[in-house]
């Protein structure tokens, strides 16, 4: 299989997608920082997403002077990414409370939706973001393919600002995402030297890959050794290092036994101890099981 495209054009906002993480920073789907055992939960999908904006600090830079003039400078820090706006034209109250810790209520009354952005909190849940777009190669032997580039965002909290109501109009809304620095990469591994990210920290990084991937976790109870993606792979292919459907148990890359693209069905070489995350990050089309 052919490495893909270091080199394109970015282009769109094709779809962004919101997962939870355990205390040590590791995805868990939408499942929040400590599901049951035999859980198994995906990242949730949105197609709302009409821009994000990626604010950044400028670094402090100093200047030297002597005889009226600049005889140098020197710069103090990176662009640390401060924050990212997403505008949104569309709601999904199951999106939103991931990231507000509200309940979406149809208890109340089973024909209505009660939901909120629950303001109050000040203890909001750490989140993650996949947020990818479309981008056509210019490498020599893929040039002109599209493909597509993802920001990840490994650890994040998020306020949702309400949308303006307007005659005619689509009714916008903001979300605020305040990310921080994390140490894993998707699949939950820790950075390292083959990123070469100075203190092995990142806030964002960006992963180009030959289709659109999405995320699904599996906790162990002991003795299961399948569990079922969220959405149909597109390959087969479980070399380790080497393949579209990269795996790992408790932050260690491993390969799976096998995968089914037609039912999702992933089978793990041997079953985890009960409560080890495992996570699955693969390449789909989206196409549901």
């Amino acid at each position: 299989m052919a490495t893909a495209a270091k080199l394109g054009n970015p282009v769109g906002f094709q779809e962004w997608q919101v997962f939870t993480v355990n205390s040590s920073g590791i995805p868990t789907g939408v499942a929040g920082t400590s599901p049951a055992n035999n859980t198994t939960s995906s990242a949730r999908r949105n197609r709302f997403g009409i821009t994000a904006t990626f604010n950044s600090n400028d670094p402090d830079f100093v200047p030297f002077r002597g005889g009226d003039k600049i005889l140098g400078n020197i710069s103090f820090g990176g662009a640390d990414l401060t924050s990212i706006t997403v505008e949104a034209e569309g709601v999904d109250d199951d999106f939103d409370a991931i990231m507000t810790g509200a309940n979406v209520d149809v208890t109340t009354n089973s024909e209505w939706v009660i939901s909120g952005l629950n303001a109050n909190n000040e203890n909001q849940p750490t989140v993650g973001f996949i947020m990818t777009q479309k981008f056509q190669s210019r490498a020599a032997a893929t040039n002109g393919q599209t493909q597509y580039r993802s920001v990840i965002v490994m650890a994040s909290r998020v306020r949702i600002k309400p949308a303006t109501m307007g005659y005619r109009g689509v009714n916008a809304r903001q979300y605020v995402i305040t990310p921080t620095k994390s140490s894993r990469l998707l699949h939950g591994v820790l950075l390292s030297s083959t990123q070469n990210f100075t203190d092995l920290e990142a806030d964002h990084f960006y992963m180009t890959t030959h289709n659109p991937i999405a995320l699904t976790s599996y906790v162990s109870d002991g003795t299961e050794v399948t569990f079922v993606a969220g959405y149909r792979p597109l390959s087969t292919v479980i070399t380790l290092g080497a393949n579209r459907n990269l795996f790992a148990r408790e932050a260690t890359a491993q390969a799976l036994s096998s995968i089914v693209t037609t039912t999702g069905v992933a089978t793990m070489a041997a079953a985890g101890s009960a409560g080890n995350l495992n996570v699955l990050v693969y390449e789909t089309n989206f196409v549901a099981i």
